[in-house]
């Protein structure tokens, strides 16, 4: 799935190496044997996708671990995180990721949006854990963040330097009475509707401007895309079960592939220099002189630039 991905010029990221899932064998190991078995998973994904995804949210949702390791079933991990830590076990899940290839980008991903994860990204960066990024799931399942709590959020986590994540985005398309009794439990029942669909639409794209605008976020990444294999059944998807698409798909395909996308033409000076004002990405670039037609490609970074000089052929 990744190389079929790649090879259509998708970016790709893992998810994650350390969670509150764990294989029933781990359980019979020795806590020695247990770390490493966690430490051999990490570096086998990590080095074997090497050049195929650079990029991982290494550790998911430390903040609740006290709480969701031993319901889940996770009892390597509890017995970890009881004797070592939130912040050690980060430190040594990034240091491995690290090791096993220098250039991947490494992110602490959690789905909760408060001081208790932001107390650990603060105590990480104090200690010197290797990190590139920092990941925030936003679950808008009961009802969309108002645009003033969620850019204020978004400031709190950008003030600690590192680029934003904003990942796992559900949004239901399902009855607004379900969306009000909404519980972290499995609802089959829960269908979209033509309403719930619309609204769905509406809030993404509101959503997806209050991220696109700010300067800290540097991915979004929407959960899940079809409703077939959604989450607990939440009709979340950009898809129906059926695979058609839903007015969320068109809604964000017109705001990525269309808004957020600059062309245009211009005339060089005497110099050989264009001036233009243009989103971030990779361009392709035409220019014709004296009757010659010559091609390039440019990269746009996110920030400013004076010059941006372009081979063309």
């Amino acid at each position: 799935m990744a190389r079929w991905a790649a090879e259509r010029g998708i970016r790709v990221k893992g998810h994650p190496l350390v969670f509150y899932r764990e294989p029933p064998w781990l359980a019979a190991l020795s806590s020695e044997r247990q770390e490493q078995a966690y430490a051999d998973r990490i570096r086998r994904e990590v080095a074997g996708f090497a050049g195929l995804i650079d990029s991982w949210e290494v550790v998911n949702a430390p903040t609740s671990w006290h709480i969701t390791c031993g319901p889940a079933g996770a009892g390597a991990l509890d017995a970890w995180h009881r004797r070592s830590g939130a912040v050690e076990i980060i430190r040594r899940a990034h240091e491995i990721a690290r090791s096993a290839t220098p250039r991947a980008e490494l992110i602490l991903n959690e789905c909760k949006e408060d001081d208790a994860f932001r107390d650990i990204v603060r105590r990480c960066l104090d200690q010197g854990v290797p990190m590139d990024g920092i990941g925030i799931q936003h679950h808008a399942i009961e009802g969309p963040a108002a645009p003033e709590r969620l850019l204020g959020m978004l400031d709190s986590f950008a003030a600690f330097g590192l680029p934003l994540h904003v990942t796992e985005i559900m949004i239901p398309s399902g009855s607004d009475e379900l969306r009000r009794s909404f519980k972290w439990q499995d609802r089959p029942e829960w269908v979209t509707t033509p309403g719930g669909e619309e609204r769905q639409a509406q809030e993404a794209v509101e959503l997806y401007r209050c991220l696109f605008a700010h300067p800290a976020v540097t991915a979004i990444t929407w959960w899940d895309v079809c409703d077939s294999h959604a989450c607990l059944h939440i009709p979340c998807g950009l898809l129906r079960a059926d695979g058609s698409p839903k007015p969320v798909y068109e809604a964000l395909r017109r705001l990525i592939r269309e808004e957020w996308r600059s062309a245009g033409t211009t005339v060089t000076d005497t110099a050989g220099h264009a001036r233009s004002e243009c989103f971030a990405g990779v361009y392709a670039v035409e220019a014709e002189s004296g009757g010659r037609r010559l091609r390039g490609r440019a990269t746009l970074p996110d920030r400013p630039v004076d010059a941006l000089p372009v081979e063309l052929r």
